[in-house]
């Protein structure tokens, strides 16, 4: 720990300023009765402990994780936190720590969770250990986290720098690496990484479905599924719902579903835990194709910042960091989910009156970003500076800063713009 004892660290790192971060924070329900978006479904909890980046406790019965850590600033209130809840749920540890990215209000507070519980499993994309093992990314994620530390920590900034609370970039890990499909438990959870880049090259989502009392810890197939020889479920459709797709048989004789690309439509390829290769098909595009949950919960997402932060009813805030056609691609990835509950990076629980046309949203707002800035280029601003100001004017408002800081906003904003300009303007600004 980085303060002299618990409360003064707890009032540093966010829980005595938490109080002062009111606005929006309720949600719309399907018959426009106002419910709160951090209500989650039953299981997880919100452990967050200060502003600009959300923590989130999921309880799997045997096992218990977070998904993301939070800022640095706000670490020992992350962790205080999650010792209050294992406490009421009756955990002794936590077991796993999920991660969406590597950007520090995301991470910020992984190596100081890892000090308190180093057995946990630290779980990511296999793009999070190169970023990690950057001097350039690590000195990015201090700079970022000191500039929220001196912002949100009531006096700080007035403080010499060694009286500041140290920022910390050391034991940083992954110690289960994903690629995109792979499949893992939470105990009664079983989870689905989902690769979602555009805000980032290493960002994944997750898709949990609770298990039913019926499966074996070999995960039964389906009611119509097929099945290989480890009892992993391929695909669930009738023979007149394959239509033009072919039918083949493994090396054990097993049927297989064979569907070119153009058959799948916007269907995805994954792979489960043992390499077995699995088709996750869209309602759209499989059509009569049935979706299958094992238990009675309900499915839930964590959809990852390539896919927007949705700030009303009304608009959602993109974070186009790396490419435009892979957010959009990411947010189509996740439609064809079709999750029960979404729950949005730096928001909470997405209204069910939006639900899943919560992708079409961001796809709209990406889309009016775009043009946006191709506008102003075209229209005269062909240098940064002037492209910038113009892009503030537009989409900077001082709530913000409640979960961004500025100096974050801007950094954002020149890499977008540098992205959209570079490759549908061939510029190098």
């Amino acid at each position: 720990m980085y303060y002299e004892n618990k409360e003064t660290a707890n009032k540093h790192n966010g829980q005595d300023i938490q109080s002062e971060h009111k606005e929006h924070i309720e949600s719309w329900g399907e018959t426009g009765e106002k419910l709160h978006r951090f209500e989650m479904p039953e299981g997880i909890y919100r452990v967050t402990a200060g502003k600009g980046g959300e923590s989130f406790l999921i309880d799997g019965g045997e096992e218990v994780a977070i998904y993301d850590c939070g800022m640095a600033y706000c670490s020992d209130g992350v962790i205080s936190d999650i010792e209050d809840k294992l406490k009421e749920i009756g955990h002794e540890k936590l077991d796993k720590i999920i991660l969406s990215h590597s950007h520090y209000d995301h991470i910020g507070a992984l190596p100081y969770i890892l000090d308190r519980w180093p057995c946990a499993t630290v779980i990511g994309g296999k793009k999070l250990v190169k970023v990690f093992a950057s001097d350039r990314a690590k000195a990015t994620m201090e700079r970022l986290g000191k500039a929220a530390r001196d912002k949100y920590i009531p006096g700080e900034a007035s403080k010499p720098e060694s009286e500041r609370m140290v920022i910390r970039t050391d034991n940083l890990r992954v110690d289960q690496v994903l690629e995109d499909g792979d499949i893992f438990d939470i105990g009664k959870y079983e989870v689905t990484a989902i690769h979602t880049p555009g805000h980032t090259d290493c960002s994944f989502s997750y898709y949990l479905r609770e298990k039913g009392p019926e499966e074996s810890e070999q995960k039964q197939q389906f009611d119509q599924g097929l099945i290989e020889d480890d009892g992993k479920s391929i695909i669930s459709m009738s023979e007149n719902e394959v239509g033009a797709s072919q039918k083949h048989t493994n090396g054990n004789g097993k049927t297989i579903i064979s569907m070119s690309e153009n058959e799948v439509g916007v269907s995805q390829k994954h792979t489960n835990g043992n390499g077995k290769s699995i088709i996750s098909l869209s309602e759209n595009a499989v059509g009569a194709s049935q979706k299958h949950t094992y238990g009675d919960g309900k499915t839930i997402i964590f959809v990852s910042e390539s896919v927007g932060v949705l700030e009303d009813e009304d608009h959602v805030h993109t974070a186009i960091l790396k490419s435009f056609d892979d957010t959009i691609t990411s947010a189509r990835k996740c439609k064809a989910y079709n999750a029960d509950i979404i729950i949005g990076s730096h928001y909470g629980v997405v209204p069910p009156s939006i639900g899943n046309d919560y992708y079409d949203m961001y796809i709209k707002a990406a889309e009016k970003e775009k043009a946006f800035i191709l506008a102003a280029f075209d229209g005269g601003k062909k240098d940064l500076d002037s492209l910038y100001q113009a892009y503030e004017d537009e989409y900077w408002v001082s709530s913000r800063v409640g979960a961004q800081p500025i100096e974050a906003f801007q950094e954002n904003a020149l890499i977008t713009i540098k992205l959209i300009t570079r490759d549908y303007r061939n510029a190098e600004l």
